[in-house]
């Protein structure tokens, strides 16, 4: 069950288009497992359509599109009123959490132009024997994209973050000193945050990973392998 969510700003910014594209695969991955998160970006993209609306009305009734966008508070009431006649007239659906959208191997549908002939077809490599990364190219140049997947009980060693990470399970689970995460889930490190992840022991677990930088591992053995891993990241 999903319970950690992009928040409200987020949530905004994907819904207005102004997320990096990276991002808003993380989001979009996010929604095809959360309901109330796919209802809320429909609802912001639907008020900003009627404040579209509204604002060409006005400036029809003004003889003028020059003059240039003004939202006020009656603009914005007017914009929410037509929201909710329109979700009154409209039958709810039922919700499917997690059903929509999902590849053969159980991703998000963003991902069947990321990785068309599915998830075992990637170009996966080894770091260790339990941990497999294959970069997904050509979506943000500024920021690496990657599927991560660890194997059963598995644990990635320790490390903190020199840049912010966004990381979405898309399937198994993984778990870390700060609780146990599940598939939707929408996880924030900041830089400086330190966690050791550690796969469900019945499963492998493939999450999405936006980074903004190199991860630094801590640990005696394992700092050999932060020169690869700058080696790896997008300049």
């Amino acid at each position: 069950m999903t319970h950690l969510h992009p928040d409200t700003e987020w949530l905004t910014d994907y819904a207005a288009g102004s997320l990096a594209d990276s991002h808003a695969l993380c989001v979009s991955a996010h929604l095809e497992h959360c309901e109330t998160c796919s209802s809320e970006v429909e609802s912001m993209a639907t008020v900003g359509a009627a404040l579209f609306e509204s604002l060409a009305a006005g400036d029809s009734e003004q003889g003028s599109a020059n003059e240039g966008y003004q939202i006020d508070d009656a603009l914005i009431e007017q914009a929410l009123a037509k929201l909710s006649t329109e979700q009154q007239q409209t039958p709810a659906k039922p919700a499917t959490p997690g059903a929509k959208g999902k590849t053969h191997d159980g991703l998000p549908a963003a991902f069947r132009t990321l990785a068309p002939d599915g998830l075992e077809n990637l170009n996966w490599k080894r770091f260790g024997k339990n941990l497999s990364i294959a970069d997904i190219e050509k979506v943000d140049d500024k920021r690496e994209v990657a599927l991560q997947r660890l194997e059963p009980g598995a644990a990635v060693a320790h490390h903190d973050h020199r840049g912010r990470e966004i990381t979405v399970v898309l399937t198994g689970s993984f778990s870390d000193r700060n609780g146990q995460y599940y598939p939707g889930d929408f996880i924030v490190k900041e830089p400086g945050e330190q966690h050791r992840p550690t796969a469900s022991e019945n499963t492998s677990c493939v999450c999405l990973s936006v980074t903004e930088a190199p991860v630094k591992f801590t640990g005696r053995l394992t700092r050999l392998l932060n020169p690869v891993l700058a080696m790896r990241h997008p300049r």
